[in-house]
């Protein structure tokens, strides 16, 4: 029983860290999304090949060379606006 109020404090730890990067991934994701940037890179990417599967293949990439440096929730927050509209095809 004494170590409860511990594993509390620990646990609104972890839970705010967790709020805090998704807080800051909405964020960026609505601004990167007001400055247009899915839609350049959707361009970029169209540009390069009409073929979805290269297309898939060059988003599969990008998201493992930056699955190296981000947790996975903050990185699907923020990439998911930006490579949708490469996905309408």
């Amino acid at each position: 029983m004494a170590r409860l109020p511990k594993l509390i404090l620990e646990s609104v730890v972890m839970t705010s860290i967790v709020l805090l990067l998704i807080g800051f991934s909405v964020g960026m994701s609505w601004a990167m999304t007001n400055a247009d940037i899915p839609y350049m890179i959707s361009d970029a990417l169209m540009g390069f090949s009409e073929n979805p599967l290269v297309i898939l293949l060059l988003i599969n990439i990008v998201l493992l060379i930056v699955g190296i440096f981000m947790d996975m929730t903050p990185a699907v927050l923020i990439f998911t606006p930006i490579f949708l509209p490469s996905l309408r095809i």
